[in-house]
């Protein structure tokens, strides 16, 4: 065997109804953290870990971009960050009072753009990150590194990174996740085949 290509083909969708769930329609790849190592995969199963981390089954923190949390545009398009679920928004203090009333968080939404929104008790809304997506000129050259996740190589160029729509990248369903891509039925007829050979 000379070599060995991946199927990035996309799969099909099942729906969840989780709203941490988010499934890629089209290119582009999650961004990861697993310890200080980018890594990227399409298994978008994510939850909430008991900090409110944003997290993927292995436990690697999913990558955002920080937004403004009244406008809801990004304060940078470069650096990434951990996406955190906010416990509580301080409201500004009413004269004659000097300290402002702590809310707690009453709903959340990831937005087919990615974009996080919280809602909290006294019904004030804030977008806290967008969600990245990593593309790359050559799929095929990245490395396996386990759990479906991948990391660059030489033949894969960089990440370019941006958010879902911009771009060649896709869009996001929430609520969804990717299924196999792999047809059991193909497959199962080249092992014949192969084997008869």
């Amino acid at each position: 065997v000379a070599a060995t290509n991946t199927n990035f083909n996309q799969g099909s969708n099942q729906t969840t109804g989780r709203p941490t769930d988010l499934m890629i329609n089209g290119d582009g790849m999650f961004v990861v953290m697993r310890g200080t190592e980018a890594t990227y995969t399409r298994a978008g199963a994510f939850t909430w870990d008991k900090d409110g981390t944003l997290v993927s089954p292995g436990g690697g923190r999913v990558q955002g971009f920080a937004l403004d949390p009244k406008t809801g545009v990004r304060t940078s398009t470069t650096t990434l960050t951990d996406i955190k679920l906010p416990e509580k928004y301080t409201a500004a203090p009413v004269p004659p009072a000097t300290t402002g009333v702590d809310y707690d968080l009453a709903s959340y939404e990831i937005g087919k753009d990615g974009k996080l929104t919280c809602t909290f008790e006294d019904g004030t809304k804030q977008f806290v990150a967008q969600v990245a997506l990593a593309d790359f000129n050559n799929p095929m050259g990245l490395a396996k590194v386990g759990e479906t996740s991948f990391t660059t190589t030489a033949n894969s160029g960089d990440a370019e990174i941006d958010v879902a729509g911009e771009g060649s990248l896709g869009s996001l369903s929430p609520g969804s996740v990717e299924m196999s891509n792999v047809d059991l039925a193909a497959e199962f007829t080249n092992l014949i085949l192969a084997q008869r050979g």
